[in-house]
């Protein structure tokens, strides 16, 4: 994958926002995604993430996007507390 802004914003349908989870790992959403009235997807501390989410992870400078470390789906669930809107009901 490219690692643009066209790119993160062709996956997210939109601008990117960038939603820190810690370091070095970041959650990119669209924007204006609850504007758009798309879908809840992750609830996480406290709201939730609408649409698509993308995880990446983010350089030692903070500066670029980068890979993001390989661990399975319930692994990232479970390390980082998210619920998807299926879960809830």
């Amino acid at each position: 994958m490219d690692n643009t802004l066209r790119t993160f914003q062709g996956l997210v349908g939109g601008y990117i926002e960038a939603v820190t989870v810690c370091d070095g790992l970041v959650l990119i959403v669209n924007e204006e995604g609850k504007l758009q009235g798309l879908e809840p997807n992750v609830f996480f501390r406290g709201d939730w993430l609408v649409g698509t989410v993308v995880a990446v992870g983010v350089n030692k400078d903070h500066e670029d996007f980068a890979s993001c470390p390989l661990v399975t789906h319930w692994q990232m669930r479970i390390a980082l507390g998210l619920e998807s809107a299926r879960a809830r009901g």
